[in-house]
């Protein structure tokens, strides 16, 4: 069975400024560590994660939830200047679709890129991005 530290989320890069790679925990943002490799920064992260985690248990504290299990709505408000809201809400209108519709897809844009470096993703989503909005299904079918 996996150690429950494995649930958390865990970032290495390679920095610059140390010239080592560093790891990090997104649900513990004040821990991090560096090493010569991204393996030895990974485990170097998780070790002190899960010493941190029994510190948080020993003081009779419970730990925080990672990400992967945490139930998220789907819902999310954000605050925005009154003029942004307006142009969105006018583009929104200028494309005939509603205005989280059109938030959802610039939101959707980073992924888009990421995808891209997939082999023959860039002709899939050419391919959906030519079909007019209004011939797109409300809901997904797979």
């Amino acid at each position: 069975m996996k150690r429950k530290i494995d649930r958390y989320s865990y970032k290495i890069f390679w920095s610059e400024e140390d010239k080592e790679y560093a790891g990090l925990c997104l649900e513990f943002h004040s821990l991090s560590w560096l090493a010569k490799t991204p393996e030895s920064a990974l485990r170097g992260i998780r070790k002190v994660v899960a010493e941190c985690v029994a510190d948080i248990r020993n003081n009779g504290e419970t730990p925080l939830t990672p990400y992967s299990s945490r139930k998220f709505s789907g819902k999310l408000m954000v605050r925005i200047p009154p003029d942004v809201h307006r142009e969105l809400a006018m583009k929104a209108a200028e494309d005939n679709i509603s205005l989280n519709r059109l938030i959802n897809s610039k939101l959707n844009i980073r992924e888009t890129l990421h995808l891209l470096k997939i082999p023959g993703m860039r002709k899939s989503i050419r391919a959906g991005l030519e079909a007019p909005v209004d011939k797109c299904a409300d809901k997904l079918k797979w």
